[in-house]
């Protein structure tokens, strides 16, 4: 089996998206210059690119530059001048505990590759050879003043300075090009896979055994029975299922069924889960062979992201030119203060870009009530690393952000934000944070029928408030809808832009609601209030998922979260993008937007009385046809 006991829950979460096997065994080049590098080279490493067979190569006489290390987050300053090849395997063992296969290649020419990748960004001022050898066709990966490009063909674009939306972009780029490799070489599954076990099922004979089962089962409260599976040496518990024949009889010229038990007969069944080694064998053994559509593997001849609405995309003479949007960029963002609305998947990626992004005395709040990191979150939230299992992922979330960017303050707020945050808001129930802490610990008890009472309630939905209310833009990454409507919610009361995504399997989307546009319930329905159910690992409706899903659509939340706290105009207002196909979907004001504020909006956002007492805004009553 080739998935070290160390990687098994790693990659558990993307084993029935992508064919793991053919991903650790593919051979990856890279050569250009600039911050996609490490961002491409993160993507690969997370995905198992270069383990155990495969590996990912630069050229072997390739140092790390200033470029490179500028805004992003696995290479290092103190990396500069060494064999980058050297320094991208360290940087990747340090930061996320995997040891890939990352090699130096004297002559790219003489080796055959699975897929090429030239990678460039505009601000990047010292001349690197891009070498991609004349046998195989490169992928490009380029990012611009306001765009993030790919595609089969080397386009044309202005030199620029670094500006904020530089690393943002930089890493949408570098998750397109992740993307594309596995499009190519036909790693992705037509088909989710949602769940795998193995199940063993045996006929057994004895007089009355079924009254016997039932007995012994009431008895031990389970089947008495524990069967060794030799085959990876697991004990496995078993069931016990009645045994029903079916009888076709003839009666009057008609077929009559009837179907019974027999008493002396019985099924055991046993499962092995997709958790058991065993089943693991199989699974990475096994696949589907299924006809996958034409367009999964064709090669994408070019795709554009940019956060801003007037980036264009041109093709004269069979050249692609990227015309960035007229505008000034800022090259830093100061005294921001930014809520962050859950650090998973999508969050980890948006909190560290906005470290990166040449931010100074900012304030970036951070809100997961996750208790602690699990070895499930390490193949997609790039926040958290080995050392950090069973910390709150705020406590840990703090520590790492810190290390990127110590001029920025981060505030942890380990607890879970619901309807009641938005009450308080309503009725000034605030706290700051250093007063909670300082209340909660002095606060003296009092005796009410012999049971002990805080003299003073302290609320913590008081301290997120109150954080809120202090905030320039919420950056909303949650698990649920219901949390997405109630971010929603917040925002059109404090006035304040809502910057929401979520991704799940292969595709994921982003909506930014400006203060006095559109909402999430005008978007989505009123049925979003009422969709409580956690997509996640652990939650109710568990999702296979890549981490290059959650990077990308986290890149561009940050991209667009940055535009509007900058007050740039034009910002796109969604997008939702498939791996699958490399498409990316938005909209287009005034000519492909079907987006509108109802009239009905802000009230809409109101929940029925029964649920919450608390009225959010007007409830004056409109006809259907104002609506």
């Amino acid at each position: 089996m080739s998935l070290s006991s160390q990687n098994i829950t790693r990659f558990d979460r993307q084993e029935g998206l992508l064919y793991q096997n053919r991903v650790e065994n593919t051979r990856v080049y890279i050569t250009g210059a600039g911050p996609i590098i490490g961002d491409f080279v993160t993507h690969l490493a997370l995905l198992g690119f270069g383990e155990p067979h495969g590996y990912i190569a630069v050229n072997k006489r390739r140092k790390v530059l200033t470029d490179d290390v500028l805004g992003q987050f696995l290479l290092r300053s103190t990396d500069v001048g060494k064999p980058l090849s050297m320094a991208l395997k360290e940087a990747v063992w340090r930061e996320f505990s995997i040891r890939p296969n990352i090699i130096g290649i004297d002559d790219a020419g003489h080796h055959k590759f699975d897929a090429v990748v030239a990678a460039m960004s505009s601000h990047c001022k010292e001349t690197t050879e891009i070498d991609p050898p004349t046998s195989a066709k490169p992928i490009w990966a380029i990012s611009t003043k306001t765009a993030a490009y790919i595609g089969m063909r080397r386009p044309k674009f202005a030199k620029s300075e670094f500006n904020i939306l530089t690393p943002s972009l930089a890493a949408v780029a570098a998750g397109f090009a992740a993307v594309e490799v596995l499009r190519q070489n036909s790693l992705i599954r037509p088909s989710d896979i949602l769940s795998q076990e193995i199940i063993l099922r045996y006929i057994v004979q004895h007089p009355n055994i079924l009254k016997k089962y039932r007995e012994a089962a009431r008895r031990y409260e389970g089947v008495p029975i524990r069967v060794r599976v030799k085959i990876a040496g697991e004990k496995l518990s078993g069931e016990i299922e009645e045994y029903k024949e079916t009888v076709q009889t003839y009666c009057e010229g008609k077929i009559v069924e009837q179907t019974t038990v027999d008493d002396n007969r019985v099924i055991l069944k046993f499962t092995i889960s997709k958790d058991s080694n065993l089943a693991r064998l199989f699974f990475d053994h096994i696949d589907l062979y299924e006809e996958a559509p034409e367009e999964m593997g064709t090669p994408k001849d070019s795709l554009m992201f940019s956060p801003l609405q007037g980036t264009q995309l041109l093709e004269e003479n069979e050249e692609v030119i990227i015309i960035d949007k007229e505008t000034k960029v800022p090259s830093s963002l100061h005294d921001k203060k930014i809520f962050f609305l859950g650090i998973g998947g999508i969050g980890s990626w948006s909190s560290v870009l906005f470290s990166v992004s040449n931010t100074k005395n900012c304030t970036m709040i951070l809100n997961d009530h996750d208790q602690k990191v699990e070895s499930h979150n390490l193949n997609r939230q790039i926040l958290f690393s080995m050392r950090d299992l069973n910390y709150p992922k705020v406590v840990a979330a703090q520590r790492r952000l810190r290390e990127l960017n110590p001029t920025n303050q981060i505030v942890p707020l380990p607890w879970q934000t619901e309807i009641g945050v938005a009450n308080a808001i309503v009725m000034k129930d605030l706290i700051p944070l250093e007063e909670y802490e300082r209340k909660k610990k002095d606060t003296p008890n009092i005796q009410v029928d012999n049971i002990e009472l805080p003299r003073e309630i302290l609320r913590e939905e008081s301290v997120i408030a109150n954080a809120l209310t202090q905030t320039d833009i919420l950056v909303c990454g949650p698990d649920s809808i219901r949390t997405r409507y109630i971010a929603s919610l917040i925002g059109k009361l404090l006035k304040i832009p809502v910057v929401s995504a979520g991704a799940e399997r292969m595709e994921g989307k982003v909506d930014y609601f400006a203060p006095h546009g559109d909402c999430y319930v005008c978007r989505y329905g009123e049925d979003s209030k009422e969709q409580y159910d956690v997509v996640s690992c652990t939650g109710r409706l568990p999702t296979p998922s890549t981490s290059v899903t959650s990077g990308i659509i986290g890149s561009m939340q940050m991209a667009i979260t940055l535009a509007a706290v900058s007050g740039l105009k034009d910002i796109t207002h969604f997008l939702q993008y498939y791996l699958r196909y490399q498409t990316l979907a938005q909209c287009i004001e005034g000519i492909s937007c079907h987006h509108t504020k109802k009239k009905t909006c802000p009230e809409h956002l109101n929940l029925p009385k029964h649920e919450n007492p608390i009225i959010f805004f007007g409830t004056e009553k409109r006809s259907e046809e104002q609506c």
